[in-house]
């Protein structure tokens, strides 16, 4: 499954590349442009890195709901213990509410509902999950 991806992002970044190739005006070759800005290419490669580690499941969501109930251990582990184990937070993806009441003290980190807060909110790296209220 790694290697369908691989191999989608090598086709893409292909694609983005030869854009280059044609100009918008006239469909003629440009001879000094055809490969396009190698900083623009790499910081869009980077950006699309990102967005896969960020929100891509790789299809695997059955293996991890339905064969290791990790739903139901997401249900009893709190922020702090996530934290220790290495999971890791996107401030950017937290509400400015969650933010300043965090930076207040106002947030109780050894409370799992904190958990599934932050992953509703799209912000602990390397998970992608629904919450649905009264289902472990």
């Amino acid at each position: 499954m790694k290697r369908v991806h691989i191999a989608l992002l090598v086709l893409l970044s292909v694609l983005a590349t030869g854009v280059g190739l044609v100009s918008a005006k006239d469909g003629k070759k440009k001879p000094n442009q055809f490969l396009g800005s190698a900083e623009q290419n790499a910081k869009t490669l980077i950006d699309e890195g990102r967005q896969i580690f960020r929100f891509d499941t790789y299809g695997d969501e059955a293996f991890w709901t339905g064969q290791l109930h990790i739903q139901q251990a997401a249900s009893t582990l709190t922020p702090a213990t996530a934290l220790s184990l290495g999971l890791k937070v996107d401030s950017a993806a937290l509400s400015p509410s969650l933010i300043e009441a965090i930076k207040q003290g106002r947030v109780n980190l050894n409370s799992p509902a904190v958990t599934l807060q932050l992953i509703q909110q799209n912000a602990v790296l390397g998970v992608v999950g629904t919450v649905s209220k009264g289902r472990r």
